[in-house]
């Protein structure tokens, strides 16, 4: 019997194809480098940004699309101020929200002062 669950994996990936938006990128975490399939949002970073009153985050930030299972699968659970190295910097995680099995992660470039 194919259960609902079943139906929502594939419609993720559906989703996650890399011949329509979706594009593989390696993140660093604790020196663990895992390939994941990744939606980045520079609209919606920018519109979450101008709500927010925080147009540097536009500049200095990144807002990706994952997939849960494979997120946790593959660091754990996101957290707040987690630091993922991807596309050849540090960034830090300043939020992210969970949404039928994906994450929407804003991240902002990490920088020592």
């Amino acid at each position: 019997m194919v259960r609902l669950k079943d139906y929502l994996e594939e419609d993720l990936d559906t989703f996650f194809n890399t011949d329509e938006f979706a594009e593989e990128i390696d993140i660093t975490h604790n020196k663990k480098t895992k390939r994941l399939t990744v939606i980045p949002d520079d609209d919606l970073l920018k519109r979450h940004a101008l709500k927010e009153g925080k147009e540097g985050l536009a500049e200095d930030g990144l807002l990706i699309h994952v997939a849960k299972r494979d997120f946790v699968e593959a660091f754990g659970e996101p957290y707040h101020d987690q630091r993922l190295n991807l596309r050849k910097s540090l960034y830090t995680i300043i939020e992210y929200q969970e949404d039928h099995d994906v994450y929407t992660i804003t991240l902002r470039r990490y920088s020592v002062i």
